[in-house]
């Protein structure tokens, strides 16, 4: 009878450690798996921090990247395009429909005169409304070079590049404004054609502004010809020797 108390002790015993052993088991299951939870969160977290900081970063990237084009492609007190932009239009022209065009520059003759005699702001306000004027009348099609010269794309047929430049002469002889008064100025326009006169379209520009610059021609409506490209290289070459023999003394 002993060794049945005995026995019978033995297994209340086991069956109280095993019920307690369970419950540790158990709540050491819940545990781990609190723990798992944890870290798969902080995991998680991590990764989706990592993702929109990404999409933040490229985000900000493709505004500046937008905003750099924006700069290099319109002027920013005109709104009008500029030479990157005139290169940019060209080359997509040329690449999805169209295989010919004139480009026609213009060239204000004795602008220094305005900014020596008024002054810098007189020369923007001009610049200004030559810049509103042509945007006006062809929009995405004209573009500020440098300075105070200018270029349009315009359709080559002759008839319409007369029409086009007469329009234009009349307005910077009689429509710009200073002072409350009108300022009678004159210009000089240079054309090319593409492909003509070349296919690069830096060249083409180039030929225009050439023309619209060129001397030996009393009309004030030029188009390019290979001796202007000669003159225009040779007082190049000219002035370039000058300020070389300026320099060395």
């Amino acid at each position: 009878s002993e060794h049945r108390k005995d026995l019978n002790c033995y297994k209340d015993f086991l069956h109280v450690f095993g019920s307690l052993y369970s419950d540790i088991f158990e709540q050491s299951n819940y545990y781990i798996l609190f723990v798992l939870l944890v870290i798969i969160n902080a995991v998680y977290g991590l990764f989706i921090r990592r993702i929109l900081m990404q999409k933040v970063f490229k985000n900000q990237l493709q505004d500046l990247q937008r905003l750099k084009t924006q700069q290099s492609f319109y002027h920013m007190q005109w709104n009008i395009g500029t030479r990157t932009k005139c290169l940019y239009d060209m080359r997509e022209m040329i690449s999805l429909y169209e295989d010919h065009f004139a480009v026609m520059a213009i060239n204000l003759n004795n602008f220094k005169f305005v900014n020596y005699a008024y002054s810098a702001e007189s020369g923007d306000l001009i610049l200004k409304q030559v810049a509103e004027y042509l945007y006006r009348m062809f929009t995405t099609r004209a573009y500020w070079i440098d300075g105070d010269r200018f270029v349009i794309i315009v359709d080559d047929s002759s008839g319409n590049i007369a029409k086009i430049a007469e329009n234009i002469k009349e307005f910077i002889q009689h429509g710009l404004i200073l002072n409350d008064n009108v300022y009678e100025m004159s210009c000089k326009i240079g054309i090319s054609y593409y492909p003509s006169s070349g296919k690069d379209v830096d060249t083409i520009i180039d030929k225009a502004l050439i023309a619209a610059e060129d001397d030996e021609h009393i009309t004030d409506v030029k188009f390019f010809n290979n001796k202007m490209l000669y003159n225009y290289t040779f007082k190049n070459n000219v002035y370039n020797y000058i300020l070389k023999e300026m320099r060395w003394r």
